[in-house]
């Protein structure tokens, strides 16, 4: 059976972990405070636009194949609807046997900014719409 005094040593070994974990937890509290607080406010965006001419071309890759019943349509009309201004998607039909040729062609009539491409026996051949 441990003696009184051998308790009270673990007592005061425990008490001064705790104590020492919990000033280590306010300490790092209080840094973390202090580090927010000199956070600088993020500006508005809207004068930092940049112009049209003045960003990249971004082409969006989309391969379909057999993709009639999924998310194709959801797909392609997610992407079109991105405000970056120069970007064009680039939907790939690799020989599908399905109606993902006629999907793509429908999408194709409704916006500018995309390139259908139809794989026809080995040879790819690209339209420009």
């Amino acid at each position: 059976m441990p003696t009184i005094a051998f308790q009270l040593n673990l007592l005061v070994i425990l008490t001064s972990f705790v104590w020492l974990l919990l000033f280590g937890w306010l300490i790092s509290i209080v840094l973390t405070l202090y580090g927010l607080s000199r956070q600088k406010p993020l500006l508005p965006t809207n004068h930092l636009r940049a112009t049209t001419s003045e960003t990249p071309l971004v082409s969006v890759l989309v391969p379909a194949r057999n993709e009639q019943h999924r998310v194709l349509s959801e797909c392609i009309r997610s992407l079109l609807a991105q405000d970056y201004g120069r970007f064009e998607v680039i939907a790939v039909n690799d020989r599908s046997t399905d109606a993902t040729g006629a999907i793509l062609e429908t999408l194709a009539k409704d916006c500018s900014k995309r390139s259908i491409t139809h794989g026809a026996n080995g040879y790819w051949r690209r339209m420009q719409t």
